[in-house]
Order: C-alpha cells, then sequence, then structure tokens
C-alpha cells in the first residue's frame, strides 16, 4: 500500500483506535496544593492573624498557649491559620465543581511555585516557635533586635516565593476553570484532605494529657466571676473641697510603688486596646481631667527618681507642673484625701507585662479631713489575656475618673 492509498483508506486496526482525550480530571493533590498556596500566600504576611486572636480569646487562652510545649504551640498555629483557611477553600472548589475539571498534566514548576511558598510558611512557624522563642527568651530587652534582624534576613526569600506562588496559583486557576467539566466525579476524597489536614495538626493540642481547651474554659469563668461585682460605688461626699491628694499602699505587698498603669482602653468586648495615655480629647473621660494644688505618694511610687531635697523621706510632695517647683521628701502626708491601693496578686506585678495574670484592683479613696470613705473603685486586669472588666468612663477603666467622680458631688 502507497502512501497516497494509506491517506484514503487506513487499516482496520487505525480505524477502529478510538481518539486520544486531551485531559483528565483535576488531581485531589492539585487541589491540595492549589489550596495550601493561595492560603500562604495570605498567612505570609500576616493576612490570617486574626484567626489566631479569635481562637486564643475564645477557646485557647494565652495564659495556657505559654504552658504548652513548643511543638504544640507551632502545629495549633499552622492549623488554625494555614490549614484552615486551605480546608475551606477546598470545599469551596468542590461546590464550584472545580474537582471535575478536565485538565491537562501540571508542570512541576508550577507545582513547585505552590508548593514552595508554604513550605516556607510551614518552616517560619516550626523555626518561630521551637528556635526563635529560645533566642529572644535569651535576649531578654533585645529581642525586638534579634526579631527585626531575623525578619530582614528572610524578607527575601519570603517576597521571591510569593511571586513564584502568585504567578503559578494565577495559571492553575486560569487553566482549570476554562476546562470542561467530567460527569459523575465524586468530591469525596478531597473533603477527606480538608477534613484531616486541620485534625492532624491539631491532634497535639486536643491529646495534651494537660487539657488546655478545659483549663481555658475554667479560667473564662474564674475571670467572669471575679467581674461580677467590679466597677465604682460612691459612698460619702467630701468634707469640704478637695485641693490634693495622696498615694498610699501597703509597701510589703506592692514593694516596687504603685502599679504603672491607672488607665486601661478597652474594646466592646472587654480587650484591653491601650494602656495609660490620655483620653480623647471632647471626651466625658476628658472632662474629668484631674488639677490639685499637689499631690503626695509613698516611697518608692515606680515612678519617679530620687528627690533632691530630703531624698530619704517615707513621702514625697509633688507641687502642681503649673507652679514649676520641685517635688521634694516629708516625713508625713498632709492631703485632703488619699487614694489607698491594694491588688489581689501582687506577685503577678512582678513579672514582665506580657506574662501578668489575673490582678483585682480595690481603690479606696478616703477623706483624710473626716475618715469618711468617699469610694471604692474595683477593676480586674489580665494582662496575658489582654482583658479586663471594670470600666467606668467611655467604656475605659480610669483612676481619675473614679476620684473626679468622688469629690465632685
Amino acid at each position: 500500500m502507497d502512501y497516497f492509498q494509506y491517506r484514503r483508506s487506513p487499516p482496520e486496526d487505525v480505524k477502529s483506535s478510538p481518539p486520544s482525550q486531551p485531559g483528565r480530571a483535576s488531581s485531589n493533590l492539585r487541589l491540595v496544593n492549589l489550596a495550601l498556596g493561595l492560603a500562604a500566600i495570605v498567612a505570609l504576611p500576616g493576612g490570617f492573624s486574626w484567626l489566631w486572636e479569635l481562637v486564643t480569646a475564645r477557646w485557647l487562652l494565652p495564659s495556657v498557649v505559654q504552658t504548652l510545649p513548643r511543638f504544640t504551640v507551632a502545629c495549633a498555629n499552622l492549623a488554625v491559620m494555614l490549614a484552615l483557611p486551605a480546608a475551606t477553600l477546598m470545599v469551596l472548589f468542590t461546590v464550584t465543581g472545580m474537582h471535575r475539571k478536565r485538565v491537562a498534566q501540571t508542570t512541576w514548576r508550577r507545582a513547585a511555585g505552590l508548593a514552595a511558598v508554604w513550605l516556607a510558611y510551614v518552616a517560619w512557624i516550626l523555626a518561630g516557635h521551637l528556635l526563635l522563642t529560645e533566642t529572644y527568651r535569651k535576649s531578654a530587652e533585645a529581642a525586638w533586635a534579634v526579631q527585626g534582624m531575623v525578619s530582614l534576613a528572610v524578607a527575601p526569600v519570603f517576597i521571591g516565593a510569593m511571586g513564584m506562588a502568585l504567578v503559578s496559583a494565577s495559571r492553575e486557576l486560569k487553566e482549570i476553570m476554562r476546562a470542561e467539566s467530567l460527569p459523575n466525579q465524586s468530591p469525596a476524597s478531597l473533603l477527606v484532605w480538608a477534613v484531616l489536614l486541620p485534625i492532624v495538626l491539631a491532634a497535639p493540642l486536643l491529646l495534651d494529657s494537660s487539657r488546655p481547651l478545659a483549663r481555658s474554659v475554667a479560667e473564662q469563668d474564674s475571670f467572669a466571676a471575679l467581674c461580677r461585682d467590679v466597677g465604682v460605688r460612691l459612698m460619702e461626699r467630701p468634707s469640704g473641697p478637695v485641693r490634693s491628694l495622696a498615694y498610699d499602699w501597703d509597701p510589703q505587698r506592692l514593694e516596687y510603688g504603685r502599679p504603672q498603669f491607672d488607665r486601661f482602653e478597652l474594646d466592646a468586648h472587654g480587650r484591653i486596646g491601650a494602656m495609660g495615655g490620655f483620653p480623647t480629647p471632647r471626651s466625658e473621660e476628658h472632662a474629668k481631667k484631674l488639677d490639685f494644688d499637689f499631690t503626695e505618694s509613698r516611697v518608692p511610687d515606680g515612678r519617679s527618681g530620687a528627690a533632691t531635697i530630703n531624698p530619704g523621706a517615707p513621702y514625697y510632695h509633688f507641687p502642681a507642673f503649673r507652679l514649676r517647683q520641685p517635688y521634694y521628701g516629708v516625713d508625713a502626708l498632709s492631703a485632703d484625701v488619699m487614694l489607698h491601693i491594694d491588688v489581689s496578686h501582687p506577685d503577678e506585678l512582678r513579672k514582665a507585662r506580657s506574662r501578668q495574670g489575673v490582678v483585682r484592683y480595690e481603690l479606696t479613696l478616703t477623706d483624710r479631713r473626716s475618715g469618711d470613705v468617699l469610694g471604692v473603685q474595683r477593676f480586674v486586669v489580665d494582662q496575658v489575656n489582654k482583658r479586663a472588666c471594670g470600666a467606668n468612663v467611655d467604656g475605659n477603666i480610669s483612676q481619675d475618673a473614679f476620684i473626679h467622680d468622688a469629690i465632685h458631688r
């Protein structure tokens, strides 16, 4: 058979051979890799940090996290900030029918571009919890410098990985979305991946013998119990105009002086947003700003250095700032009213601020001229879990506002 006869009438075996298929249904591993890559692109710059904050605010308190093994915390972090968003994308893939798309096999470069970004994120989380945490602890006050140097060193790697992943993800999505759909393709195996990934990464947390989730619930209940009788209770009126204020406390309990912060800004859920500082101009709290001729305080107060006049005295006398006079030591208090400060767990105040647990404050304002109690303010602050209760003005906790309300009636 010559060439032209072959072209006009091919052999029977050639006639009967079926046409080749241009592609096949999207493989589950391909979609899993795509979901992980997309999730990591958002997670690397901190796009899912709100998820971790939500989990640690409601179900896994930071005070409990600090007691867990670092590997357990790293896995929990990956479960929340990588596996959970990726699992959500996998479910979305099945809903939109992407598992039924007939596409050609992906290139290794495209697969590697997606894998590189989520592997880089996994490596960063593991290194941050297993290696860098110990470095920060040893460096103490220089931890911020160590963190800055490490971040600058790895930034080019992360930027490169994110760039490759963005290109690979866009090409993958474009190819899959344009492809035709195949019938009777079950999404079961992809959904199994969506369920298994978060569960496997959360397993060290769920199987931990200390029952961290149950401990978090118990701490939540304990905090709620402490918050039942917080707030301000105004009692007697001052015996006359109040022009001066003294601060006092038990030096055996507060050996470093009065607490550093006497004002806490809270959000609608009682989360601490800022500590100290000044109230918002033209707010109700701002209108309750205090103005005394002088204040006095037990020494040391943790806020001022040694006085130039009579520095060894048990109390310091602070003239109003407008008078431009130096403060000096005195042997006895002479102010009109006195604020006595007490806390439930003074040992917590000796810790680093980020590790201070639940402290219940009780402030008692007394008129020294008559001996009457003018008012009592109670509030609870939990620094490690960034929460507080006992707001008394504009949704915030303000010592100055309490004093203002007690003496201006």
